[in-house]
């Protein structure tokens, strides 16, 4: 989708032909100018429409986008536009003073969890100069803000952001590793409606939540902080927040409905400080929270949707509403899984990581499941065959996102298996399963829909070509790791032009490892990797980690 074709479909069959083809080769792409010069009357109505969905759209210029929007749907409430890349930041002011009546506006970009990437304050951009001519009568619908993977986004940004709504009650900036404490706590203050928050893998920390602990926001008697009147709360990886601030989070948190504290200091001491009844989600995966300061909180809340990594037999019965469950580094056997399959109807994520036992194929076979939609076998699954994986994809039919890893006895085969059995997966992470990408990645690329793909250590086959061509095989890629010892040429070329935001090319160094006199293995050790980032206005950044990420 083009603005020109954006434009045919909504411009009348009785407007002006000439008109019209004057402009259509006037360029290859549209300008403001020349639709302000179509009357109106040109355009179709569509009064009732609300909500529009452009997401993905990467050829779509946002300034001529939002003059058709303008024309047409002059109701319009709800915009994605995730995954735009021509959509930046800047845009939202002109935006928001096209179409006054939005209250729901998504600008998500895809990040890099846990890798955070400092954005400078540079001379003041379009953005700030022109917030200062922002029709406040405009600003007053704004809900709901989705900026999710903006790293270019700063602390200057925010706060013109927030001159430009006044009844914000959602915020999702994950990813927006740019932005300090001191900003968002100043942004929190002035928020007084907001509800929401997901600011995962932001800078949040103590000044923020000394904001939402405040009784200085109140809005009314019955809610005098910000943090009694949140429902949903995501702070994954935020690393800012110590046991002792999130406990006091915690205490105040008395309406929450849904918490995810993923990676961050939470422990069994914090979390016996938080009292509520009404919580439907939780996710505390890669906590020190334990059993013991779980047990009151889960029976509590009846409802709860737990994320977390130990299992007790008893899962079953205190949560049988549970759509997520993560199992890791934990002792367990195939009638343990089989029987969590069997009996939690709503699981909807099953991830099993590192566990120790005698798991085998037996765990798995049940009646065919059709609610899983995500499944991670990391080194449980080192027997898995061509034929097991068959199996596995006719026994959970529904999978959008898998992800599996030290299965040796796969080869190119796999490949065809996988595509075909799971059409329409959007992530897909395969490491160290034998020969799997030996002959080369063929038969991965039928799957139009993938958003995320890993290949690491799954055999040297993969071509110098493959980054241009999975950019342009798979229209929705964001996020592409790879691993030099799979190329067969020593490299792979970088696109000049992409629609991926962000491109992992780890890199081995061989160590050798001596037993004895005269004996010596060289075995291959992770050294560093290079991430390539393309940011909303197609620059692309390189940098050079000592992680594996």
């Amino acid at each position: 989708m083009s603005e020109i074709l954006l434009l045919i479909s909504m411009l009348k069959h009785d407007a002006s032909p000439s008109k019209i083809k004057q402009i259509l080769n006037s360029s290859p792409s549209l300008s403001c100018n020349s639709l302000k010069s179509l009357e109106n009357k040109s355009f179709f109505s569509f009064p009732n429409v609300l909500a529009i969905d452009i997401s993905g759209c990467h050829q779509l210029n946002a300034r001529c986008t939002f003059e058709c929007l303008n024309r047409a749907f002059p109701s319009l409430a709800i915009l994605r536009a995730s995954h735009c890349s021509q959509f930046r930041v800047q845009d939202l002011n002109f935006l928001i003073n096209a179409c006054p009546s939005l209250n729901e506006i998504d600008f998500s970009l895809s990040f890099v969890a846990g890798y955070f990437q400092w954005s400078g304050h540079g001379r003041e951009d379009v953005l700030s100069m022109a917030a200062r001519a922002v029709d406040n009568r405009c600003v007053r619908h704004l809900s709901k803000l989705t900026l999710e993977g903006h790293t270019d986004l700063n602390d200057r940004h925010l706060s013109v952001i927030l001159s430009l709504t006044e009844m914000l009650s959602y915020l999702n900036i994950k990813g927006c590793s740019g932005l300090s404490d001191m900003a968002l706590a100043a942004f929190l203050e002035k928020c007084l409606s907001i509800h929401s928050l997901l600011l995962c893998y932001t800078s949040f920390g103590k000044e923020s939540v000394e904001v939402l602990c405040s009784d200085k926001c109140q809005n009314s008697i019955r809610s005098p902080t910000m943090a009694s009147r949140l429902q949903h709360l995501h702070l994954d990886g935020c690393k800012g927040i110590d046991e002792f601030a999130m406990s006091r989070l915690l205490n105040h948190m008395t309406m929450i409905k849904e918490v995810s504290l993923r990676g961050t200091a939470l422990t069994d001491e914090a979390i016996f400080n938080f009292t509520v009844s009404s919580l439907e989600r939780l996710d505390v995966s890669d906590t020190k929270v334990s059993m013991v300061g779980l047990r009151p909180l889960i029976r509590r809340n009846h409802n709860l949707s737990l994320h977390w990594v130990l299992v007790h037999h008893c899962l079953p019965s205190l949560c049988p509403l549970m759509e997520s469950l993560v199992i890791r580094f934990q002792v367990t056997s195939d009638d343990v899984i089989r029987n969590l399959l069997e009996s939690l109807k709503h699981l909807q994520v099953l991830e099993l990581r590192y566990c120790l036992g005698d798991l085998t194929m037996h765990c798995f076979e049940i009646p065919r499941n059709l609610t899983l939609t995500r499944l991670r076998l990391e080194w449980v699954c080192r027997w898995m065959t061509n034929d097991q994986l068959a199996l596995l994809t006719r026994t959970f039919c529904s999978l959008t996102e898998f992800s599996l890893s030290g299965c040796k006895l796969l080869n190119s085969y796999s490949q065809d298996i996988i595509s075909a059995g799971w059409p329409g997966l959007t992530v897909l992470h395969l490491e160290e399963c034998g020969n799997l990408t030996k002959s080369g990645v063929s038969s991965l690329l039928s799957c139009k829909g993938l958003e995320d793909l890993l290949l690491r250590h799954n055999g040297g086959g993969i071509p110098r070509t493959f980054m241009t061509d999975a950019a342009s095989e798979l229209p929705q890629l964001r996020i592409l790791a790879l691993d030099l010892c799979d190329a067969c040429d020593g490299g792979f070329d970088s696109p000049s032009h992409t629609f991926l935001r962000t491109v992992k090319m780890s890199r081995c160094k061989k160590q050798k490892l001596c037993f004895g006199l005269n004996a010596e293995i060289a075995k291959p050790i992770h050294k560093e990797t290079i991430i390539l980032q393309w940011n909303s206005k197609t620059d692309l950044r390189t940098s050079i980690v000592k992680e594996r990420i």
